[in-house]
């Protein structure tokens, strides 16, 4: 999971542990094959509900396509305070962290390294 800072956006508060009194549940969200901005945008409310205390664990294993709006939204969920853990990172997934320059903010949220290009 990363830890980078306080997430900014005011839409998507920063969680308490009052706010998810099931914080010891671990949240899983799997993303769809065709990741864009509709489906960041379907995604918004669900991630904002599930962040907490504790990592959510995001299934990429099958996103064929992944966007900029979805990069960022996940870039933002990894900053908030459980951050987020990428597992089964698809191809696609990876390819657009190394092309976006973003392997260092999401190192510790992937559950395997990126392979050196």
């Amino acid at each position: 999971m990363i830890r980078i800072g306080a997430n900014s956006d005011p839409r998507c508060p920063p969680p308490s542990f009052n706010a998810h009194p099931k914080a010891a549940i671990v949240s899983t969200i799997i993303l769809p094959a065709t990741c864009d901005r509709v489906s960041a945008n379907s995604l918004h409310p669900e991630l904002c509900d599930a962040l907490g205390p504790t990592p959510v664990l995001i299934d990429a294993s099958a996103v064929e396509r992944i966007g900029q709006a979805m990069l960022q939204l996940l870039l933002s969920a990894a900053r908030t305070e459980g951050g987020i853990t990428l597992v089964g990172s698809s191809e696609a997934v990876r390819e657009a962290i190394r092309l976006t320059g973003l392997e260092n903010a999401f190192d510790e949220a992937l559950s395997e390294p990126l392979a050196s290009a």
